[in-house]
């Protein structure tokens, strides 16, 4: 199974799909066919995806519009800052001479997971229960069938014909709870390269396929965990804390440095951080003298990781010790 700009097929018998992509992370043709017990292989449909950006707005069937999608800001306050995961704000089908006639709107939990669309009339439209992992524990039709609407999980496409769901990068299989394909960024994004979310859902979010971080609504509350420490400003230290990443990779291609430079500087602040007591017992972040970190890519500034996926009182800057 490939991506961005080959052909990919997903089979799960008796229908076969397709799919062409033009750029890394976005496919935009999917060709169904179908087949009498697994040959003579016959064309069935063609959909055609329209982005803005990485979100899909539109899919068409040729040049007849089938699906129109409303987008707002999702779990990062942005439009695509968490992949729009939690954005979907409207599903619009129907489409005749210029005008469409029917409309449901999205309703998520705290992780975008879509749960419920109500219709115009404040019905229900449909509606889906998960497990953690995303494996679909039960579903309700209404006004709309509950298997017309692709996305569900993570407020990510869900593939019938395949059973997996598409994150732009990568193929995510709820059941077995793991990507099918290896993580495209390797290592950079963890050690196990098929495992979702760092196997913690309920806590983190996956954008793209490419690397899992804290849920946003969970980096605000660690925001506001930092200001009443009395550190900084509760919008200050919510920024902050979206801001950061444990990725050294990542913060080493922002800053221009090589990243054996970056863990260097980590290191060193770390050391000076514990031989000057700064947080505490001695120990960074009051818990490990040698805990992991989360940096700020525009400041410098490192800050302890907790045991609860937040951050700590900031111990250091690495532009301190970056050559």
């Amino acid at each position: 199974m490939t991506l961005a700009g080959r052909r990919s097929c997903h089979v799960r018998r008796p229908k076969r799909a397709a799919r062409a992509g033009n750029r890394p992370g976005r496919v935009r043709q999917r060709t169904q066919y179908n087949s009498a017990g697994g040959t003579n292989w016959t064309f069935s449909s063609q959909t055609t995806y329209l982005y803005d950006g990485r979100r899909v707005i539109q899919e068409r069937n040729g040049t007849a519009p089938l699906v129109a999608y409303t987008r707002g800001h999702d779990l990062a306050g942005s439009l695509e800052g968490a992949g729009g995961i939690g954005g979907l704000l409207a599903r619009t089908h129907g489409y005749s001479a210029g005008t469409w006639s029917t409309h449901h709107y999205y309703h998520a939990d705290g992780n975008g997971n879509v749960t419920y669309l109500v219709n115009s009339s404040q019905g229900l439209g449909c509606s889906y229960r998960y497990r953690p992992y995303g494996e679909l524990l039960s579903s309700s039709t209404g006004t709309l069938s509950a298997s017309a609407n692709a996305y569900r999980f993570s407020s990510k496409e869900w593939m019938n014909t395949s059973g997996l769901y598409y994150y732009g990068y990568r193929f995510y299989q709820p059941t077995l709870q793991r990507w099918i394909n290896r993580d495209p960024i390797m290592e950079e994004g963890g050690v196990n390269l098929y495992t979702y979310a760092f196997n913690e859902p309920a806590a983190k979010v996956d954008a793209t396929g490419l690397s899992p971080s804290l849920n946003p609504a969970n980096q605000a509350y660690a925001g506001e965990v930092i200001a009443a420490a009395g550190q900084v400003s509760r919008t200050a230290a919510q920024e902050i804390a979206k801001r950061c990443t444990s990725n050294l990779g990542k913060v080493a291609d922002k800053l221009g440095r090589s990243k054996k430079q970056i863990e260097d500087a980590v290191h060193k602040v770390k050391r000076e951080a514990f031989r000057n007591k700064k947080t505490g017992k001695g120990k960074p972040g009051g818990e490990k003298s040698n805990p992991d970190v989360k940096i700020d890519p525009k400041t410098g500034d490192v800050y302890p990781q907790t045991k609860d996926g937040g951050i700590g009182d900031c111990i250091g800057n690495i532009f301190d010790h970056l050559p």
